[in-house]
């Protein structure tokens, strides 16, 4: 009997020894996560001279996130919202154009392939990318101009997919939404295969108050939002060790939310349409000198939005005093664009030598239209009518009714042609220096030259590298969107791009220290300061022709906590902090204000529990403090209050394999409101009105199988 104890308790041992050393293993892993947003070569995330995050997919889903924006809104100084009009809005360190509702100037790539329309400069279509497809996530915050060129302005996020698993997820929950998708990979005779693809969609709508001011007894459907939403996409990769081919698609549509002018539109039968294809090959060439990089692919992205401004109700009531007497239907915008890219980049990654790790690289994309219309019931009714209405009223006075009417949305004929060049080094100064030195030139055919370059430094303290200091400069050039430079004048806000436009610049620094005794803790503190210069913003005044153009310096500047504990693999905690300061240049009244709709405070915090390998539980809390009302509309100091919500998650293992998620959204119950620009939506108490921003949810659910095989 002694001896069978003594046998057991040696087994026992060595099981605690071996799950002791995998857990070390695993979290040396989680500690020295490499990254290669921020250059050409992969390095440790805490020791590259950028200012780097990833998230994993397994813990995101082990917090029952379920797409992409929502893992972003995670990250210290990112804010994630959608807008009145139903389109996800990313926001690093405060800075937002308020009255432009597109180029959102986040650079985001899926498995490195950039996905961004080069019409709009907006990504917010892929937002909705199911956590099931996803690895991890890479964020680089600060200018990223440098690595990936325009586009990545306020920061550049890579979505990694899954490339080694066999998995199938389903899911359903709150507002009849649904998903259903997997993921499927094999190799074959040095060939590896990777698929995957997905289906969701839902019915969601939300009732408004009663005292809503856009709907009156004759409003003609029910007074609630159409968000109603069906996505699919799908994504095919073949690759052995130098060659790589991949394609993706993806093809959404989605309702008006509370409409572009935030009020409710009289039909449902409105909405948009995003579509996005993929192709690329690449080809990595060892050469004696390093590695020969190229790849060359084609980028299409369509997007039609079908809306209905104002409903003919309130067309007639104000009949006399618009100058559309005689207009008995509502007023309806249709918006159709098309673009095509084609591009070829080569990169040679040179040997090290003399402690430097140098990469050079050129480029060519160009971008051409394939389809731009845009047509209006109101300028048809205008131009039809000219003969007889009075033209000193209100819309039938704007600008654009003094030239011939047109149907183009962006002048026809327009396309850009850009080149490049980039050169990004790594020098180790010292054992535990490593300095960082990029630059990259941009010519695009309608534009001057751009510049972009930044210098970074990050040193490792003492021999157990647990202090690790990082200063970074940078600078990027941003030009317009063709959106911003080629628009065609339109009534009621469509604005035109003038061919002066100049473009956009960003000087940035930052100042990093990050704290890491050991395995279990990691504390880091960043600081930041930035000025953009040549602001491009839209005065959003259809009653002048200036449309879009370059406005005075904005700034930003803030400071970013964050904090991770990870004692073993039970537990897993982490919190951040964010406060930040930005200045906004008014379009309209030519004020300074705090940068209107984004919180200057953020609190996040998410914490993960696994007792055991079959049951692990998440919860993540975020507040977001009030926001400040865009003066330009209003010109009335009115403010959004914090918005706070906690999520938990259950994740167990039915059987081998085979996991059950249950999310509960909002457990608060806490009405999210979210900020807008029209604040069109007033409240009334007590005889005294108010705006509060949209409403966005209350308490919702969403339940996710998943199936390994």
């Amino acid at each position: 009997m002694k001896h069978r104890q003594t046998t057991q308790s040696f087994a026992a041992a060595m099981l605690l020894t071996t799950m002791v050393a995998n857990a070390a293993d695993t979290l040396e892993q989680i500690l020295d996560e490499t990254t290669q947003i921020a250059t050409k070569t992969k390095l440790n995330v805490d020791y590259v001279p950028s200012v780097v995050s990833v998230l994993r997919g397994s813990d995101m889903r082990a917090l029952g996130v379920q797409k992409v924006s929502d893992a972003l809104s995670l990250i210290p100084g990112v804010q994630v919202f959608i807008n009145q009009f139903g389109q996800p809005t990313t926001v690093f360190r405060g800075y937002r154009n308020p009255n432009a509702d597109k180029s959102d100037k986040v650079k985001i790539l899926i498995d490195g392939v950039a996905v961004g329309s080069e019409v709009s400069g907006s990504s917010s279509f892929v937002m909705d990318l199911p956590i099931e497809l996803i690895d991890r996530i890479e964020v680089l915050r600060g200018p990223s101009s440098t690595v990936y060129g325009t586009g990545a302005f306020y920061g550049a996020v890579n979505i990694i997919t899954k490339s080694a698993n066999n998995e199938l997820f389903v899911g359903g929950g709150s507002w009849y939404s649904k998903k259903i998708g997997g993921v499927f990979s094999t190799t074959k005779n040095g060939i590896s295969y990777l698929a995957d693809g997905y289906y969701q969609g839902g019915q969601r709508k939300l009732y408004l108050d009663s005292t809503y001011v856009d709907g009156p007894a004759t409003f003609p459907r029910e007074r609630r939002t159409n968000e109603a939403f069906d996505d699919f996409g799908a994504g095919f990769t073949i690759k052995n060790e130098n060659l790589a081919w991949s394609t993706r698609v993806k093809k959404s549509w989605q309702g008006n939310y509370y409409g572009l002018e935030e009020r409710l539109e009289p039909t449902e039968d409105t909405g948009q349409t995003n579509q996005l294809f993929t192709t690329e090959i690449s080809y990595n060439k060892p050469l004696v000198s390093g590695v020969l990089s190229g790849k060359f692919g084609i980028k299409d992205y369509a997007y039609r939005l079908n809306e209905a401004p104002r409903p003919k109700y309130w067309i007639e009531a104000r009949a006399s005093g618009s100058g559309l007497v005689g207009m008995h239907e509502d007023a309806t915008v249709e918006i159709k664009y098309a673009e095509t890219t084609y591009y070829a980049e080569a990169t040679h990654r040179f040997n090290k030598f003399l402690d430097n790790e140098l990469s050079v690289g050129a480029g060519i994309a160009t971008t051409a239209l394939r389809q731009s219309s845009f047509h209006s019931s109101v300028e048809d009714f205008v131009f039809t009518n000219m003969a007889t209405l009075d033209m000193t009223k209100d819309i039938t006075h704007e600008p654009m009714f003094d030239v011939p009417q047109n149907n183009y949305y962006i002048k026809d004929g327009t396309h850009r042609t850009t080149g490049s060049f980039f050169i990004d080094n790594i020098y180790k100064l010292s054992e535990g220096t490593d300095i960082i030195v990029g630059a990259r030139i941009d010519k695009h055919d309608d534009m001057d030259m751009q510049y972009n370059a930044r210098v970074g430094v990050a040193t490792r303290w003492f021999d157990d590298s647990s202090v690790i200091t990082k200063l970074i400069a940078s600078t990027g050039s941003r030009a317009p969107t063709l959106i911003e430079k080629y628009a065609v004048t339109h009534y009621n806000e469509w604005a035109a791009g003038p061919a002066s436009l100049k473009q956009e610049q960003l000087r940035s620094l930052d100042a990093m220290l990050i704290y890491r005794p050991n395995g279990t803790h990691r504390l880091s503190f960043n600081g930041y300061y930035s000025e953009l210069s040549n602001v491009i913003d839209m005065e959003n005044d259809p009653y002048t022709p200036i449309g879009f153009t370059n406005y005075p310096k904005r700034f930003s500047k803030g400071v970013e906590l964050e904090y991770t504990f990870t004692p073993n693999l039970a537990h897993k905690l982490s919190l951040n902090a964010s406060f930040n300061k930005t200045t906004y240049y008014s379009t309209d009244s030519f004020n300074t204000q705090s940068m209107p709709d984004i919180s200057p405070i953020m609190y996040k915090a998410w914490y993960i529990y696994a007792p055991t390998n079959y049951l692990s539980f998440g919860i993540k809390h975020l507040h977001y403090s009030s926001t400040t009302q865009n003066q330009d509309e209003r010109r009335i100091d009115t403010t959004i209050p914090a918005n706070v919500t906690t999520d938990i998650n259950i994740n167990w293992q039915l059987a081998p394999k085979t996991e059950i998620a249950f999310a509960i959204n909002n457990i608060q119950n806490n009405t999210i409101r979210m900020p807008s620009y029209y604040y069109t939506n007033y409240l009334y108490k007590n005889g005294v009105s108010f705006n509060d921003g949209t409403v966005r949810e209350g308490r919702n659910f969403f339940l996710t199988l998943r199936k390994s095989f």
